[in-house]
């Protein structure tokens, strides 16, 4: 008989093409078979949803998977149904008659996931079925909406507590990018945990590098910045008029760039997604209504023309930079203006006619008031910003990253300091040339032989999801591509080897990328 161990690996390497699962991933997939009730606290793009896929694959029945975004359900519903995994999304898109198929097919199906909104818990159709269905997990994504201590609180996500009245014994996979200490106990609190438990993966992204750049002249420092920082970007703007006019901006200045907010249609919305995506539009200028499930993992740079609200949100939103653990930039620009702006928002939210208490209202504003003071404390400080990060979110952190804005000028002061007590004690400053230091080589650069054939398949992959009408990275990932321009392989067993590479995908297109391979350089002996 196969073991647990055995058959988590197998459907890992089947359908997503991986020998090893991501720090952490492999033990909440064991407390969440084991019938645990887990809080899994994992940062963007560390890879959250195979958390849940996994055991649901592994495991008989059905997996039912809350998400507050029909965006997020519809792209993980596409990708699953990639693999050829039965997979379906009910949400307020659809037809009452559609949506009562879909919830048939996971009574008498073969359907392995139910994407879910939370507003839908509460109707008639979804709790008449759930309990005829066989669900193994509840998965509830972006728990952190549970808590009222949170900074993105939806009150529709309480009525999760009901789902496990219906389904005694199911265990609950809480997943979160962001929460406290407070928050976290929140959502343990809220969900019913049997008994607290967290498994908390490592918020250091190491690939980011995370800078905060002072400035009243935003446009040139983001002109700049885009024009220095190659590949695929971001650019998170406070609000819908904002971001046509940034967006407007670099398009005069010659950049690809579309604008993305809450008051568009679905339709445009949905287009101009889905050209960022493909790599069609290079710079999507958006509100925070846009990232939350978007899975782009070549995302070069995100950088915010607004101070977030707190530090939350900044983590999250600049967390969709470089997934595919290349090194990428998060570049936050800041003005003394944008703590008076949230403010200013802070005190009309405070003062609406929303029924809501004064004294509820007034609490809500303190806890607000309390996450700007942080946000405006990263913004400010002189000292390491992952380091900052980290211990905002309760993990240990080293004093020095070497990689933030903070880190690099306090690094240069010093260096400047040295030079300059050396010049004084030559006493011959102005035959002193400052010595050169030859950049060293990145880690894993790639030869220019290499770079020749990582570029021909890069045009493989475009040409191959051209034809599908699919984003490049679906096709394959750049990491992948770049470890196949390094080793080479020169048979589907060989390309059966390289990270990211399943089964699937090498049937479907293995023969097209080991062709240009084999052109580059030649047939083995």
């Amino acid at each position: 008989m196969e073991r647990p161990a055995d058959k988590i690996y197998d459907v890992l390497k089947r359908y997503w093409g991986f020998t090893e699962f991501r720090p952490v991933q492999e033990r909440i997939i064991r407390s969440v078979m084991d019938g645990r009730d887990t809080l899994a606290l994992m940062p963007t793009g560390g890879g959250k949803s195979l958390t849940y896929q996994i055991p649901g694959l592994a495991q008989e029945g059905l997996c039912i998977v809350v998400t507050p975004l029909i965006a997020l359900m519809k792209d993980q519903v596409d990708r699953l149904r990639a693999r050829h995994i039965p997979a379906v999304a009910i949400h307020s898109g659809l037809s009452p008659r559609a949506i009562d198929i879909a919830l048939d097919n996971c009574v008498y199906g073969d359907v392995k996931f139910l994407y879910v909104a939370p507003e839908r818990l509460a109707t008639e159709a979804f709790r008449l079925r759930v309990v005829r269905m066989n669900v193994s997990l509840v998965a509830v994504d972006e728990a952190h909406c549970i808590s009222q201590w949170g900074y993105d609180f939806r009150p529709s996500y309480l009525r999760i507590a009901e789902l496990r009245e219906k389904l005694p014994g199911v265990p609950v996979l809480a997943l979160t990018a962001s929460a406290t200490k407070l928050v976290a106990e929140d959502i343990m609190r809220h969900l019913r945990f049997a008994e607290p438990h967290i498994l908390r993966s490592s918020f250091a992204r190491p690939n980011l590098s995370y800078s905060v750049r002072h400035t009243d002249d935003k446009n040139g420092q983001l002109l700049r910045l885009v024009r220095n920082v190659p590949g695929s970007g971001i650019v998170y703007v406070r609000t819908r008029e904002g971001t046509e006019q940034v967006a407007d901006m670099l398009r005069r200045e010659g950049i690809t760039a579309a604008a993305y907010h809450g008051g568009m249609g679905h339709a445009e919305r949905s287009l101009r997604q889905e050209e960022w995506v493909s790599g069609r539009t290079r710079v999507m200028v958006a509100t925070n209504a846009f990232g939350m499930g978007i899975d782009k993992p070549n995302v070069r740079f995100v950088i915010h023309y607004n101070m977030p609200k707190d530090l939350e949100s900044y983590y999250q939103e600049a967390g969709r930079a470089g997934r595919d653990g290349l090194p990428s930039r998060c570049i936050l620009l800041y003005s003394g203006t944008d703590v008076r702006t949230i403010r200013f928002f802070i005190d009309k939210e405070r003062e609406a006619d929303n029924g809501l208490p004064a004294d509820v209202k007034a609490e809500a504003a303190r806890k607000a008031e309390e996450r700007l003071k942080y946000m405006t404390f990263y913004s400010t400080t002189q000292h390491c910003l992952r380091g900052f990060l980290l211990q905002y979110f309760g993990e240990a952190a080293p004093k020095k990253c070497g990689n933030c804005s903070c880190c690099l000028a306090a690094e240069q002061e010093a260096q400047l300091q040295v030079e300059y007590a050396r010049r004084r004690a030559a006493q011959s400053a102005d035959r002193l040339e400052k010595p050169r230091r030859a950049k060293p080589a990145a880690a894993g650069s790639l030869s220019e032989a290499d770079e020749k054939l990582l570029n021909a398949l890069y045009a493989v992959r475009k040409r191959l999801a051209g034809k599908q009408n699919l984003p490049a990275f679906m096709v394959f990932n750049d990491a992948t591509l770049r470890e196949m321009a390094e080793k080479k392989p020169m048979s589907i067993d060989e390309l059966l080897n390289i990270s990211g590479v399943g089964e699937k995908k090498a049937a479907r297109y293995g023969n097209a990328f080991l062709r240009v391979i084999e052109d580059a350089v030649g047939s083995r002996e």
